[in-house]
């Protein structure tokens, strides 16, 4: 899934490239600030060391958030991009209960998601156009996240997420007309920090409320596709993850898992 949505980011680039105005009035070192809100389609799935699924949460989650381009000037082709949003909502749980004698049965339930994420990211344009530049980007994101699973029901548990990671790759910008443009990032992501918190006690489970765990890291994949015409703002957004088995802490691991996020948003923009 990674390569095909890659292919189509190229052949969009191209495509929305050839219809373009290249006398279009906006610059492309137009600093912007764009305020947003969306749906995202969440799935999280967990494998065991047979390469099995045995979890899976899936469903809908609200998204604000905020995201700005700045411009050092309009002769120093340097800029800062930032973003910052969070999510929240209730999807759909199937895994499974284990009983004390090792039996288990199918358990299908909902898990509640809290989460947030900040990127800071420093890009410089490579201007290829008069209507059209390519933005070498780097720079890091962080990530929260909870899980309420059973949405606090008895057989549930809570657990906690922060990662930091470093990201590489590129943005591109094409004036489509006077009053509108076309922004696309494809960004490589990778976490240096990956910590996870489970508490099995407060809902009298029998376990410890302790659990610390540190998740592999593995490469990832970000994308954003945002247009803008006359202020209104349209995006679209995926983010694919894949986490390594963790080592044991108190008998307990977290096992390989796999996580996406596709999502889109309607805004507006403010360019200055």
């Amino acid at each position: 899934m990674k390569t095909n949505l890659c292919h189509s980011y190229i052949i969009l680039v191209c495509f929305v490239y050839c219809l373009s105005d290249a006398n279009a009035q906006l610059k492309l070192t137009n600093s912007e600030i764009t305020f947003y809100a969306g749906l995202r389609s969440f799935y999280w799935e967990e494998y065991n060391d047979q390469g099995a699924s045995i979890i899976e949460d899936e469903g809908f989650l609200f998204c604000p958030g905020v995201s700005a381009t700045v411009f050092f000037s309009e002769n120093i082709p340097f800029y800062i991009y930032t973003k910052g949003n969070i999510y929240l909502g209730t999807v759909d749980y199937s895994g499974f209960l284990q009983d004390t004698n090792g039996d288990v049965e199918d358990y299908n339930s909902e898990t509640a998601y809290f989460g947030t994420e900040i990127m800071l990211n420093f890009g410089y344009l490579f201007k290829t156009a008069d209507n059209f530049a390519i933005y070498p980007e780097a720079g890091f994101i962080y990530h929260y996240w909870s899980r309420d699973i059973d949405n606090g029901g008895q057989y549930g548990y809570d657990e906690e997420y922060q990662s930091v990671s470093i990201n590489f790759g590129f943005n591109s910008k094409v004036i489509i007309s006077e009053n509108s443009d076309l922004n696309m990032r494809l960004l490589g992501t990778y976490p240096i920090v990956i910590m996870e918190s489970i508490d099995l006690a407060s809902r009298d489970q029998g376990g410890p409320a302790d659990i610390e765990l540190e998740p592999g890291a593995d490469l990832g994949i970000l994308g954003e596709i945002g247009i803008n015409v006359y202020g209104i703002h349209a995006g679209f957004y995926f983010n694919l993850t894949n986490y390594l088995k963790s080592d044991e802490d108190q008998g307990y691991h977290q096992p390989e898992s796999y996580r996406e996020d596709i999502g889109i948003n309607l805004g507006c923009t403010l360019k200055f």
